[in-house]
């Protein structure tokens, strides 16, 4: 049996929202907030976690299948390493369809802009037309995807 996870410092759990359950399961979300719910142990030791500010708790690092810290700011511009950014997302979203893992999380701090960059990025790269997929976000994460700049990077427009 998986030993519960801690709340981090804050007394807050990371919370999520579910974004797809076919052909996998991908949830967004942050790791400070209040919008979404709590994973249970088994989701954390089954699921690839994509962290996009760096500030999961340890404990949480250590029960996910994989865990990668892709840290970049949430500013009005180009993340830094973009293209290996999209490899990454197109990767774990090929992952994702070959079952080869059960999950992926995607968290940021809030879970708003930089997790909806990067779930927007894997849900284009399973075959989302980048409207859709900005669509799907918003309606899970109402507020996401403000950042014009990731909006239009998901459109394709830069």
């Amino acid at each position: 049996m998986l030993d519960s996870l801690p709340a981090p410092e804050s007394g807050q759990q990371p919370r999520v929202s579910v974004l797809l359950e076919e052909p996998g399961w991908l949830w967004m979300g942050g790791v400070r907030g209040e919008l979404g719910h709590s994973l249970a142990p088994d989701w954390w030791a089954s699921s690839w976690v994509l962290d996009c500010c760096g500030e999961l708790p340890l404990a949480y690092r250590e029960q996910a299948a994989r865990y990668v810290p892709w840290v970049f700011a949430d500013l009005d511009q180009v993340p830094d390493r973009f293209d290996e950014l999209q490899d990454l997302c197109a990767t774990w979203a090929h992952a994702l369809r070959r079952g080869a893992v059960r999950g992926l999380v995607i968290l940021c701090q809030y879970g708003m802009n930089r997790s909806g960059l990067a779930a927007g990025l894997v849900m284009k790269a399973l075959g989302w037309p980048p409207e859709d997929a900005i669509a799907r976000i918003r309606h899970v994460r109402p507020g996401a995807l403000n950042n014009r700049t990731f909006e239009s990077l998901l459109l394709g427009e830069r």
